[in-house]
């Protein structure tokens, strides 16, 4: 065996490994069971809003708007009756008392509806504002009278409003809108919500079979994040350990090496999410997966360490032996592997998106977990356990070898065949779009994305934009310029195709007008004296109910309002293209708006932006990645040359991954975007492998570069194919995931796991045949 250093420890520690098996089993436990208890502090993170970091600008435009106008999390309710008309008795009744039990949902603060919509008239001088339908006119049936539900929809059809809003032209659908005081102070709070409204949605379908009620909002969009964490940890983890078992076996035909493999994996996630309760993270979606990751990842580590000692076993050593000498070849191997890897994971901390930090977080400490325990307790629990090498194991190699040979005989080819395949779909990669659309990270198993389609496609969609509009002064908003120029956005925004409704305001400006003016239609228009204006909306507001006071609308101070405007179901792309020319239509218009901080934001805004941050802030992380993993791979393997050289085929693979994507899809979502550095770390384990092998043939033996290839291939090939196996097995068991933003990351993954394994078969040897040549002087052996 070589004297070199690194060896010498390694050959020292697995002694003492197999030696003191006991001991090792024991301390793992310790250290397992320390690190574990920490999942005790885990929690499931329940608000969207933890999908952006603090220094979000579309979230801190967001928090702006929610505590200027009081605007907080809501439900939105709509009824859908079978017979088409929101406005008959029955109707009318179920929203008279719909509307009435919703305030006592928890943390209510509001409920609008058709019902209790603040209508306005006068008498001579006198302002009657009361609401748009009341019990008073029920008779002693519970009916109301033709004249007056013809009244009512007189009224509904003059509230602009109203319409697409609330309820449809056709008055077939109607909608409440319940607003929550949601404070995030207990994670029980959207949880309890959701129960409330469920339940009171389960008795009022059943009061009335005849109308089915949709819901969708704010908070549904938290509780679906929670729920796809939960559902994919349900599902998924049980597969997972299924094809942990059934991979295992087939590649390595032995109980014991399953069995041991499946222990490693589950002290490695375990003491993973312990860490992450110890730090006070919250799981989501993307968080959650990680302990899939960790499972793939970490049966990589296991196998290589398993494979040579079965290796060795067939080739007559005995099994403390065989063990002694895996842990001396693998140690090094498996430990630069193991820090690409953390680097490529830890690198996800540029990312702008917290969830996807913690996601690279956990997986870092995860893997450190997973190397730990794969050099250390997998050999103590080899040492104490039967274990029996089966030829099944070694089947492969033959295969190996001639592919070895197909590659050194037509090296010029391959190499010409793979370098143009690679710049090709390297050069589409970049073509490829940030496009996210936050409603359709969720599948059809979920009940908000069937129901916030559905109330997209017969009412208002969620998709909104709100537009702060400041006057720079206080009561600034009474100025008749001032609402003159809202108005003026208003018309323009209903010119933009992608516009469904806006509302603003000036309607309630222009409301008050015509009715202290005898109710003449042609004074609905905006008031031309300010102070007119000022004690027109100060009677307004004496004058509403409490809980339907103004605050959404308005700013305390009145220096700012805001238009609230819904869109049409849209992609990120066509989202960020709305709110670009919105801006620009406001700073050319009114330049002033733009040195008072025009802030447009909404939940679908924040995720439209979302990618494109973290594309951008992930391409920095990735070059940072490569930088490091360069400079570990020159000093492992302790060649500047190899070193450098092994960038193409650690490269390659996301290059043909991304430009694969393109043209199968086309469009990658925020949690894709990390796969730049995600991928450079795992796919670097299939180069440092191979490498190490090939360098040991170089070195050890004075073996030329033809034939150290061909003990490359055969000495390592099978685990890098049964390792490449496993972890796209396992990424495709999360590309199953009912949220699509994992499931895309997991499938744009395996693309690049199997891309890696080509390139460190075809790409690498080629390259090696070519740029190392020169004879290397062997190394004393002990």
């Amino acid at each position: 065996m070589s004297t070199d250093s690194s060896k010498t420890f390694a050959y020292r520690f697995g002694s003492w490994v197999v030696e003191h098996a006991w001991l090792t089993l024991f301390l793992s436990m310790v250290a397992f069971v320390t690190l574990s208890v920490g999942a005790k502090n885990l929690s499931v993170g329940t608000d969207f809003r933890e999908y952006f970091g603090p220094n979000n600008p579309q979230l801190k435009n967001y928090d702006y708007i929610e505590q200027t106008f009081n605007k907080k999390e809501n439900i939105i309710f709509m009824f859908s009756p079978a017979s088409g008309d929101v406005l008959s008795d029955d109707l009318l009744q179920l929203q008279l008392d719909f509307t009435e039990e919703a305030w006592q949902l928890p943390y209510a603060r509001r409920v609008d509806s058709l019902t209790n919509f603040q209508h306005m008239s006068a008498e001579g001088d006198e302002l009657i504002i009361e609401d748009l339908i009341s019990a008073d006119y029920q008779d002693a049936e519970g009916g109301f009278p033709p004249n007056y539900i013809a009244q009512v929809k007189a009224r509904i059809l003059q509230e602009p409003s109203l319409i697409g809003r609330m309820v449809r032209e056709d008055f077939s659908h109607a909608t409440v809108e319940v607003f929550f005081q949601v404070e995030g102070k207990s994670e029980a709070e959207t949880p309890e919500i959701i129960a409330a409204e469920r339940a009171l949605v389960s008795k009022y379908e059943q009061a009335y079979p005849d109308v089915k009620i949709y819901r969708t909002g704010g908070v549904h969009i938290s509780n679906a994040f929670s729920e796809a964490a939960q559902k994919d940890m349900s599902s998924l983890v049980p597969l997972m350990v299924l094809i942990i078992l059934v991979t295992c076996w087939i590649m390595l035909r032995s109980v014991t090496a399953t069995m041991t493999t499946l222990v490693v994996v589950i002290l490695s996630v375990g003491s993973a999410f312990g860490v992450a309760g110890y730090m006070g993270i919250k799981l989501t979606p993307p968080s959650m997966t990680a302990s899939i990751m960790i499972m793939t990842l970490a049966i990589a580590d296991c196998i290589h360490v398993l494979m040579t000692t079965l290796q060795n076993m067939l080739k007559g050593m005995a099994k403390k032996v065989a063990i002694i000498d895996s842990v001396r070849l693998n140690f090094m191997p498996v430990l630069i592997t193991s820090l690409t890897t953390v680097i490529g994971f830890l690198t996800i901390n540029f990312a702008d998106s917290p969830p996807l930090q913690d996601l690279g977080n956990i997986v870092a400490v995860g893997m450190t977990c997973a190397f730990v325990f794969s050099i250390s307790t997998l050999p103590a629990m080899l040492t104490l356990l039967p274990l029996k090498a089966r030829e099944g194991a070694n089947a492969s190699s033959k295969v190996m070898g001639v592919l070895a040979e197909f590659v050194i005989k037509h090296r010029h080819v391959v190499l010409v065949v793979s370098a143009l395949i690679t710049v090709g779909l390297s050069v589409l990669s970049v073509q490829n779009k940030g496009d996210d659309d936050f409603i359709k990270y969720f599948d059809d198993t979920f009940q908000f994305r069937t129901h916030t389609d559905q109330v997209a496609k017969d009412m208002a969609s969620m998709y909104r934009m709100i537009i702060p509009m400041k006057s720079g002064e206080a009561d600034g908003v009474s100025k008749p310029e001032f609402l003159h120029n809202i108005e003026a956005l208003e018309n323009w925004l209903r010119e933009q195709p992608e516009i469904m409704h806006v509302r603003s305001i000036t309607e309630v400006y222009k409301k008050l007008n015509q009715n202290m003016n005898g109710g003449d239609p042609a004074l609905y228009q905006l008031p031309d004296d300010r102070e007119l204006a000022a004690q027109y909306m100060l009677m307004y507001e004496m004058s509403l109910p409490y809980g339907l006071d103004i605050t959404d609308q308005l700013e305390l101070d009145k220096s700012s309002t805001l238009v609230d405007v819904i869109m049409q179901p849209l992609s990120a792309t066509a989202t960020r293209d709305l709110v670009a020319r919105t801006e620009g239509w406001l700073f050319e218009q009114y330049p002033e708006f733009e040195t008072r901080g025009v802030q447009i934001s909404s939940p679908n805004i924040m995720f439209s932006y979302i990618s494109g941050r973290n594309i951008q802030d992930m391409t920095q992380g990735m070059i940072f990645a490569l930088f490091l993993i360069s400079l570990v791979l020159v000093f492992a393997l302790r060649s500047v040359k190899l070193g450098l050289l092994s960038i193409i085929p650690n490269m390659a693979p996301m290059g043909l991954a991304f430009g694969t994507w393109y043209l199968l899809v086309g469009e990658i979502n925020f949690t894709m975007a990390v796969a730049l550095g995600m991928t450079l770390g795992i796919v670097v384990d299939d180069t440092v492998h191979f490498l190490s092998k090939y360098l040991r043939a170089r070195r050890e033996q004075g073996l030329n570069a033809e034939d150290s290839i061909r003990y490359a291939f055969t000495n390592v090939g099978n685990a890098l194919l049964a390792m490449s196996i496993v972890i796209a097995a396992g990424f495709l068991v999360l590309a199953q995931s009912h949220f699509l933003a994992n499931s895309g990351l997991a499938q744009l993954t395996a693309l690049a796991i199997v891309f890696a394994l080509l390139a460190d078969f075809l790409l690498l040897p080629t390259l090696l045949l070519l740029l190392d040549k020169k004879p290397i002087t062997t190394s004393s052996s002990s």
